[in-house]
């Protein structure tokens, strides 16, 4: 008996062909097994993406999302317990384990606009509730979202010049008011 297997591989299939010599027509048995790729968008080189790295970014977002989430309702639990907010407690557990909004007054103390606080606060004393609301947007606004530099040419960067497109300001324009005596909140508080 004279059989020959033929197999060819491939990225994303593997053919196969089974052969008999002595018989009239050779071909006894083809078959071929496709199966999807092991990236996203296959051939396009820097946007090419393993399943795996998909995954992983969608899963560090939500882990990001939560992390942020619980922050905020620590951070709120502690000014409630300092007088800072005007929430009760049983209202703030309430909202942690159910997800039921909590009060009117806590509604109100939202509405507040922080950046006029922050201005009010250089020149005089803010009540207890008001300094917890800035403390709070300073929680909400923690960290950057920047988009990268270019190192090589800083000066034409968004970070820098800012993105009329979306009205951002950059480094530059918060760096003006700066020198004349502004502060960031005061700064931002007259762009409203």
């Amino acid at each position: 008996m004279n059989k020959t297997l033929g197999i060819t591989v491939n990225y994303n299939c593997i053919s196969w062909a089974l052969l008999d010599k002595e018989q009239q027509s050779p071909i006894l048995h083809t078959g071929v097994r496709v199966f999807q790729p092991s990236v996203l968008n296959l051939g396009s080189g820097l946007l090419e993406e393993s399943h795996l790295a998909l995954r992983t970014k969608y899963r560090n977002a939500r882990k990001s999302a939560s992390r942020r989430q619980y922050r905020k309702l620590l951070l709120l639990r502690l000014l409630i317990e300092n007088k800072m907010c005007p929430c009760p407690i049983s209202a703030w557990i309430l909202w942690k384990n159910k997800g039921i909004f909590p009060t009117k007054e806590l509604e109100d103390w939202l509405k507040l606009n922080p950046y006029d606080l922050r201005v009010q606060g250089v020149s005089q004393k803010l009540k207890l509730s008001e300094l917890g609301r800035v403390l709070y947007h300073l929680a909400q606004r923690r960290g950057k979202l920047v988009s990268k530099l270019n190192d090589h040419n800083k000066d034409k960067s968004i970070f820098m010049n800012g993105d009329p497109k979306t009205k951002r300001l950059g480094l530059y324009a918060t760096q003006k008011q700066h020198k004349k005596g502004f502060t960031l909140g005061q700064h931002l508080a007259t762009l409203q």
